[in-house]
């Protein structure tokens, strides 16, 4: 640590990450790096500068470290919430009230389920179950160019989840797929999005976009406002298959 995190007084029994939160204030993103990572991502040296010139405040400079007993907690609600939604009494409660198309279930679970919880003094709080989350895409060229500051800040890193980060896309797209009865691969996908290119996650498309590309699946970024009009190109976009 620099000369002004040892000037703090040490809190006895006080969590590495709390310790880190109340007096690193490093800089741990190194943007050049960044920037070198999402042209790879790309092949567009072009998409690399201007996303991080048009979305300058996308990236903090600075890391929050969330403790081992908080990441133990957001995941025992997570089980919590996937073991109780599958229970027939449950789920007999919610469809009670539910439209009839929500009976309907065709298999999938769901690539990309986020649950967003907000870190605070007590503890983590659930306040968002969302289907289609967003920034996957984005965060693992972003934990590829974090650097640490110091040891305890280096143990937090998730380096290694990042270098594992498309495998383990790529098979829980394959599951999905799987799941929905097909056999085989995903030939084509569809990114489908109201007026994409005017998203601030637009960029995020273009990533996913490539990563599909490089494991032989095509893939569109869509306009979903006209997706009338284009209905036969879209359908045959989302469910051709090898």
């Amino acid at each position: 640590m620099n000369e002004q995190e040892e000037t703090h007084t040490a809190i006895p029994n006080e969590a590495a990450s709390d310790r880190l939160n109340r007096s690193c204030f490093c800089i741990t993103l190194d943007r050049q790096v960044l920037g070198r990572a999402f042209e790879r991502e790309t092949g567009d040296a072009a998409f690399s500068a201007t996303l991080l010139k048009t979305r300058p405040h996308l990236f903090s400079n600075v890391a929050i470290f969330a403790s081992t007993q908080m990441v133990k907690q957001m995941l025992a609600v997570v089980r919590a919430i996937e073991t109780i939604s599958g229970l027939p009494a449950y789920r007999d409660a919610v469809l009670a009230w539910a439209p009839e198309v929500a009976r309907y279930d065709p298999g999938p679970v769901g690539v990309f389920m986020g649950y967003d919880f907000h870190i605070e003094a007590d503890g983590p709080k659930l306040i968002e179950v969302n289907t289609n989350a967003g920034g996957a895409f984005l965060i693992a060229p972003l934990a590829r160019a974090q650097r640490s500051c110091c040891q305890d800040a280096g143990q937090s890193r998730g380096r290694t989840d990042a270098d594992q980060f498309e495998s383990a896309v790529l098979q829980m797209f394959q599951s999905e797929w799987s799941r929905q009865g097909r056999s085989g691969s995903p030939r084509r996908v569809a990114i489908v999005d109201d007026d994409p290119e005017a998203q601030y996650l637009y960029p995020e498309f273009v990533l996913a976009q490539r990563f599909f590309e490089r494991h032989g699946i095509e893939a569109v970024v869509a306009d979903g406002r006209h997706r009338w009009r284009r209905l036969n190109r879209v359908w045959d976009a989302v469910v051709s298959s090898t």
